[in-house]
């Protein structure tokens, strides 16, 4: 240990002797060699740390290490994983700079852009030690942000202050928004604790372990570490006492407007921040795709910037079961915490910084709206004006997020841990005039980081007053005391007591440090019976409603239905007047009920994944629901709700090129009708001008026309991302209405029932010239597809296997050329013996795809069955798929077509 000169001037006192001159004179000289020593040691600034030498800085009093490496770069394969030991380094690192601040969207670091970068995990020491035998009590300052920003070069958090009251000052950075809390599925199978998402907190621990190892090196005490932070740093404190993982790290905690004791949701309002990892998985899957990645390698090697552009909402630390086991407020019951005394408090008007309600009725709307049967009790609490949302109402907000949390954490230690409580608040501000738009004004969110560090000059538009210089002086010294003793009192200090109870008093800083009872009691119980109503089955209930996303299917800015995680599916209508409103979903009924506003309800149980008909049967009369759009099904139009496959997005939007939809109508000789067909032309259609595709033929099923493959099927996202992928040839979809008939005589319609023959002789002689002469194709057999689904399987086989020399290739998805009957099939006779040559068939056919799902109702097991055999009999080769866990749906044909698809045309 090479650490640590004396301080400048310290033999700087007078000498006085009656000797002789002479003797003065050696006296002199040993003083000047004295001197030159000290100058010497004050200059030695090196020390030894695990990884090797620093080489830090004196300034003043103080030697100071900037940019000191306590964690390997995560970046690369290390990108979201736990962070790995720092290398070791030979001869001396510099350690007089601040290490780039961990990519954000928040802003960049103190000059210039390339100051933020993934390598960033870093921390930076300022002590007072002349000696590595020391031993000073330590402080370590975790910095804010919403775990989505914050730096440790910030002005305000330079340690100079606090290290001259006598503790070793460390600042630690932490990775931040998606890159420091991702939370994927694969990321979570690759882990040994199979779980995702809280990278941010592990390398806070990372950075204690590393203190707790090398922070003698610098004079500090391995055994006297106190944690403290602002914001998301004092949750991340609050989390940290919770964390098994950080036992035994550090012996005292101060967090300033923190406390994390709200129960998770999946997307809560503040103080419900915490989300479990199932649903902080979905999420991540979610950005994953908005960010064009397929998989997590693919994510690992995107720059970061194409991440955070794909965040949507608030990156957030989650209750994964292993960072943070559980919700923190039954871990604290059950006596699961890391028992240490703690210093903690808010601000007194933090919702000035997260209010945004303008008129008292936009105030009381959201109460209603967020606190449902709490409302009347919190608004009586909390009340607004008239005119105005004074600071009284502005108090809810500042309670959900910071007062509750800090009131109940300071509860529950003080009930079931031996460590004490320091409960404060924070009102030092100066007094705003009346005529200003906020004249009730108090503390804003942080004000107070400004007076613990002691750097009264970073307060913006302000002149420090002697009040504030006496509150930041006092903050100063309880924080630093705290450091020392676990305690905050000391010598020529006003008393501050411990907090329990049956002693609800505060330490408030205002004006000059004094005790005072709790702020707003009533408001702080009322949210109190709140969040334990969250944490009820009723209350998990609601919340999973309230924070469902409505269903995909919706029309624009229809709340209902919503499909919760577990794909129950909760419908609304208002129907005042009605008597009985029910859900039909495809003939199974699910009976709604009606609330005192006239809103009928109901929570489905769990559906099967994929997309589903409905309709409202209001008493007795059948309806569309106003909120879904319409689907032409079932032979009509009808509501649709579309419940997603978990963890698979190919047939949903990407970013990948997208093909265009078209319409074209014509006007049929045989059926003597107008028609239309949709035709899906690849990304490159338009800009490829020379290229020539080949066609798929692609047919819906019965009750449905050529809308089905595009609005239920989503046929142009499956091929968009398959082509992107390269997994499939570009090629163009068309989609005609398998309903075609000729007319029954000169004067009459034709028939509604779909007659094969008269829709094979509009296929090849109308629509295939029709195509072929006015898109760029390739107009030869070995270039067409024909497939279909259930009646367009029918349709599809029966035209392409007749029509060998127009299809090469053909398929049917859920049907097949026999339709439900499940006779045996002799390939000699059956189909007009078009089977009968299995090696002829085989030598002219590239390929014959079938498929259907595990989950089909009779007859189509058995006909399908009955058709393979046949097919097996005579030698014709084929594809068999089979769709796992699924039934005669639009999921099935979905993973059909995108099976077959990438088999056409190689």
């Amino acid at each position: 240990m090479t650490l640590l000169g004396v301080q400048p001037g310290m033999y700087g006192q007078e000498f006085r002797s009656s000797k002789g001159t002479s003797d003065v004179k050696m006296l002199l000289s040993a003083i000047v060699l004295m001197a030159v020593s000290s100058m010497g040691a004050a200059a030695s600034t090196t020390t030894k740390v695990e990884q090797g030498q620093l080489q830090g800085t004196h300034e003043d009093s103080l030697t100071v290490f900037r940019g000191v490496p306590f964690a390997a770069p995560p970046v690369g394969d290390l990108r979201w994983r736990a962070p790995q030991l720092a290398a070791k380094w030979q001869g001396v690192r510099p350690a007089d700079k601040f290490a780039p601040q961990c990519v954000q969207n928040l802003g960049n670091g103190p000059d210039k852009p390339s100051a933020t970068s993934e390598d960033c995990l870093y921390l930076n020491v300022w002590t007072p030690a002349k000696s590595a035998h020391e031993r000073i009590p330590v402080l370590v300052w975790i910095y804010g942000g919403g775990f989505n920003g914050g730096a440790t070069w910030i002005p305000t958090y330079s340690g100079e202050v606090l290290a001259r009251k006598g503790v070793v000052l460390v600042s630690i950075a932490y990775r931040v928004g998606p890159l420091g809390f991702l939370a994927h599925p694969e990321l979570s199978a690759e882990s040994p604790q199979h779980v995702s998402g809280n990278y941010g907190l592990l390398d806070m621990i990372a950075a204690l372990q590393w203190i707790k190892t090398n922070i003698a090196a610098f004079g500090g005490d391995p055994k006297k570490v106190t944690i403290f932070g602002e914001s998301a740093g004092g949750i991340a404190v609050s989390q940290l006492c919770a964390s098994p993982l950080a036992k035994g790290l550090f012996e005292g905690a101060i967090s300033e407007s923190g406390g994390s004791f709200g129960p998770p949701r999946r997307a809560g309002g503040p103080g419900e921040n915490m989300r479990l990892l199932a649903d902080a998985e979905r999420d991540g899957a979610s950005l994953a795709r908005d960010a064009g990645a397929h998989s997590i390698a693919e994510l690992r090697s995107l720059p970061p910037q194409k991440i955070m552009a794909a965040q949507r909402g608030l990156a957030w630390p989650i209750v994964d079961g292993w960072v943070i086991p559980a919700d923190q407020y039954t871990l604290y019951q059950k006596k699961q915490f890391n028992d240490i005394p703690v210093l903690i408090g808010y601000n007194s008007d933090e919702g000035a910084s997260f209010s945004r309600d303008r008129t008292p009725r936009e105030y009381v709307e959201g109460v209603h709206q967020r606190y449902d049967s709490f409302a009347e009790r919190l608004l009586k609490a909390y009340p607004a004006s008239g005119t105005t949302v004074p600071k009284t109402a502005r108090d809810l907000s500042r309670d959900a997020a910071f007062g509750w949390h800090t009131w109940i954490w300071a509860r529950l230690q003080s009930q079931l841990g031996s460590g004490k409580v320091y409960y404060y608040y924070f009102d030092q501000h100066p007094q705003a005039p009346a005529d200003s738009p906020r004249p009730d004004l108090g503390a804003p969110h942080g004000r107070e980081v400004a007076y613990v560090f002691g750097h009264l000059n970073d307060l913006q538009h302000e002149q420090p007053t002697a009040a504030d210089h006496i509150i930041s002086d006092a903050m100063a010294t309880y924080w630093t005391n705290f450091a020392k003793y676990g305690n905050p009192n000391g010598k020529g200090m006003p008393q501050w007591p411990a907090f329990s109870d049956q002693n609800p008093h505060l330490m408030y800083f205002a004006g000059t440090p004094h005790t005072g009872p709790v702020p707003t009691p009533d408001g702080l119980n009322a949210l109190d019976a709140y969040f334990a109503w969250r944490r009820s089955p009723e209350g998990v209930r609601d919340s999973a409603i309230e924070d469902a996303k409505p269903a995909a299917t919706n029309v624009m800015g229809a709340k209902y239905p919503r499909v919760l995680p577990d794909h129950s599916v909760v419908f609304q209508l208002k129907a005042p007047s009605a008597a009985s409103v029910d859900v039909d979903i495809t003939g199974k009924k699910f009976p709604m009920t009606k609330d005192s506003d006239g809103v009928w309800s109901v929570t489905t149980e769990p559906l099967v994944e994929g997309f589903h008909y409905y309709a409202l049967d209001v008493d007795g009369i059948r309806v569309n629901d106003p909120g879904s759009h319409a689907f032409f099904g079932t032979g009509k139009d009808a509501s649709g709700i579309e419940v997603p496959e978990d963890g698979v997005d190919y047939y949903l939007s990407q970013q990948v090129p997208h093909g265009d939809v078209r319409i074209r109508m014509y006007h049929s000789s045989i059926t003597g009708q107008w028609r239309r067909c949709f035709i899906y032309t690849p990304p490159d259609y338009d800009s490829n001008a020379t290229a020539r595709y080949p066609v798929l033929y692609l047919q819906h099923g019965m009750g449905e026309d050529e809308t089905g493959w595009i609005f239920q099927g989503h046929a142009n996202l499956i091929l968009d991302n398959l082509i992107a992928a390269k997994e499939a040839v570009p090629m163009i979809i068309v989609m005609d209405n398998g309903y075609a008939s000729r007319p029954a005589g000169p004067f009459a319609p034709p028939s509604a029932r779909p007659d094969v023959t008269s829709f094979q002789d509009v296929m090849i002689k109308e629509v295939i010239p029709m195509i072929d002469s006015t898109f760029r194709t390739i107009a030869d057999r070995d270039h067409r597809a024909m497939a279909g689904l259930s009646m367009g399987a029918n349709q599809a086989l029966h035209i392409a296997t007749q029509n060998l020399d127009t299809f090469a290739y053909m398929a049917g998805f859920s049907g097949t050329m026999n339709g439900l009957s499940t006779d045996a099939l002799d390939p000699e006779t059956a189909f007009s013996g078009v089977f009968k040559d299995g090696a002829a068939f085989n030598q002219k056919v590239k390929l014959l795809w079938i498929g259907m799902g595990t989950q089909e109702p009779n007859p189509f097991p058995g006909a399908i069955g009955s058709f393979r055999a046949m097919l097996d009999k005579a030698g014709v080769k084929y594809v068999y798929f089979s769709s796992p866990g699924t039934a005669h749906e639009w999921v099935t044909w979905r993973r059909d077509l995108n099976d077959f698809a990438p088999r056409l045309f190689r």
